[in-house]
């Protein structure tokens, strides 16, 4: 009897047991899946712009569109925005375009001081027509096809049909100016990656250039433009025709200012511009996407120069792109104006000319390079000319 008692108890301490272990099992199963995996915080990675998982500045970066216009703070210019504005003012509004109250950078687009010889064709798409669902096909083509780029502004359109051209039958007209510029460029060697450090207040922030470390051969590829501890500027070179200038403490309220006053520095500069092995550099790691809507463009009637159309900007968008590392770099940017036009009811009638030899007239005939024709006839009576007259 005591026997069959005992096994009862270890079978009841053994159920316990288990049960006790199933639960501390389930309990553990459940605290992991609602608790994230732990971060690897010493895994540090560098996204392209060019992915999903780009940084997106557009609330914290000011997109420029002239180097005349007046900076705030973090600014970025490219002048894919500009050059579509002079298509716009020379090609369809043969003028300056204005309209009351109109904003300070309409002044500044319309200087055109950026011009589409200022840049070469290798680095710039840029076309203007009429707004057609064809239209955004080429340019998407055009884009793959020379810079194996992807339009990431297109699909900011209106393309439902009311917003299409439709022919020159329909008032009003739709017309859609577009450009991109791409541009890879490499260093002729990659410079090192440096250890994290401040900027400003900011810690842990990654660099690259060139230290006590570095081999010697990396400093041939920089310039010293001038130097003095609080001021200075340097020029990279790369293997792709391009040249990077970094300017410290630069100064000027606008990009055109700041590119004069340094390179003004640098004429007058008569140190050492050879960047040594002694010599120290740190550039931060830039990425940033930029998108921004020139809002305060788009609503206002603007007439051409002959006055017989009205034309209002619907949309005005342009993207800056920058991707800097100690390999090189990756520039993209974009812009596009969509125009509605409207032709007046004033329109004057296109002038019909008239060219009927239907009396009296003269005719003469020469030789190309001669002065003196070799035949000359007096045209009176058609009769004495057409024997069925």
């Amino acid at each position: 009897m005591k026997n069959t008692f005992d096994n009862k108890k270890e079978l009841v301490i053994i159920l316990c047991v288990v049960i006790g272990v199933i639960g501390v099992i389930a309990i553990s199963l459940l605290f992991m899946k609602h608790t994230p995996e732990p971060r690897n915080e010493e895994k540090t990675t560098t996204t392209s712009f060019f992915s999903p998982s780009t940084i997106d500045n557009t609330e914290t970066i000011a997109v420029i569109p002239t180097m005349q216009d007046t900076l705030l703070t973090d600014s970025a210019w490219t002048p894919t925005f500009q050059l579509i504005w002079n298509d716009l003012k020379n090609k369809y509004v043969h003028q300056d375009i204005k309209w009351e109250g109109q904003p300070v950078i309409v002044d500044s687009l319309n200087k055109e001081i950026f011009k589409e010889d200022m840049i070469s064709d290798a680095y710039l798409y840029k076309v203007s027509d009429y707004k057609t669902l064809e239209l955004k096909k080429r340019i998407e083509k055009a884009v793959k096809d020379k810079f194996n780029q992807e339009s990431e502004i297109l699909n900011s359109l209106d393309w439902s049909d009311s917003a299409l051209d439709h022919g020159p039958e329909s008032n009003p007209r739709r017309i859609l100016l577009y450009s991109m510029l791409y541009r890879e460029f490499e260093y002729i060697n990659p410079l090192d990656e440096l250890q994290n450090a401040k900027f400003k207040d900011v810690e842990d922030v990654r660099y690259f250039g060139f230290d006590d470390k570095s081999d010697s051969k990396l400093a041939d590829q920089i310039d010293v433009l001038y130097y003095d501890k609080e001021n200075y500027m340097i020029r990279i070179n790369t293997k792709n025709n391009d040249e990077l200038y970094l300017i410290i403490n630069p100064e000027g309220s606008t990009f055109e200012d700041i590119w004069t006053n340094a390179n003004n520095r640098a004429k007058e500069y008569t140190g050492n511009k050879e960047f040594t092995r002694y010599d120290y550099l740190k550039i931060p790691y830039l990425s940033f996407n930029v998108k921004h809507e020139y809002n305060e463009l788009c609503g206002h009637d603007f007439l051409s120069a002959d006055g017989n159309d009205i034309f209002n900007i619907q949309k005005a968008i342009q993207t800056i792109k920058l991707e800097l590392d100690n390999k090189g770099g990756k520039v993209k940017s974009e812009a596009v104006i969509d125009v509605k036009d409207t032709v007046t009811s004033f329109r004057d009638e296109p002038e019909h000319r008239y060219f009927y030899y239907n009396d009296t007239f003269a005719l003469f005939i020469k030789e190309k390079d001669k002065e003196v024709p070799y035949f000359a006839a007096r045209v009176d009576d058609i009769n004495k000319y057409q024997s069925e007259a």
